[in-house]
């Protein structure tokens, strides 16, 4: 003869303690979603302190680079970078590198103080040397 499951009849206390059961479960389920939510939370800290979301203040220094430079200069550059106080311009050839570097470098950083906003710590200019500048 098969073994025969035998139904359970419970008591109005038994589901009652079933229920809770479950609803504990529900909650120790959401409570997992939010503890992930907190992984969340020290992600965005994260970003905020080392600065991974800051808007880019790239445009602001090309701006301020075309309305320093002559023309013909800025035709010939490209400001590529700014990171950390230094800025990094592209420059098409080896000579006006050697030259902007020698002869211009603390003249440009001077002006380019004046041209950019206060929020923007200036240090350095850097050259570096790019067939693709421009």
């Amino acid at each position: 003869m098969p073994a025969e499951k035998k139904k359970e009849i419970l008591s109005e206390d038994d589901l009652l303690l079933r229920r809770v059961r479950e609803w504990e479960k529900i909650q120790q389920e959401k409570n997992r979603y939010r503890e992930a939510g907190t992984l969340g939370r020290y992600v965005d800290r994260f970003v905020k302190k080392t600065g991974l979301r800051k808007k880019s203040l790239l445009p602001e220094l090309i701006g301020a680079w075309e309305k320093t430079v002559p023309p013909e200069i800025c035709r010939q550059t490209t400001p590529v970078k700014l990171q950390k106080g230094v800025a990094t311009i592209a420059v098409s050839s080896s000579a006006l590198k050697t030259e902007l570097e020698s002869f211009y470098a603390e003249a440009l950083l001077a002006d380019l103080r004046e041209q950019l906003p206060d929020k923007i710590l200036l240090r350095k200019i850097t050259f570096i040397f790019s067939a693709e500048a421009r």
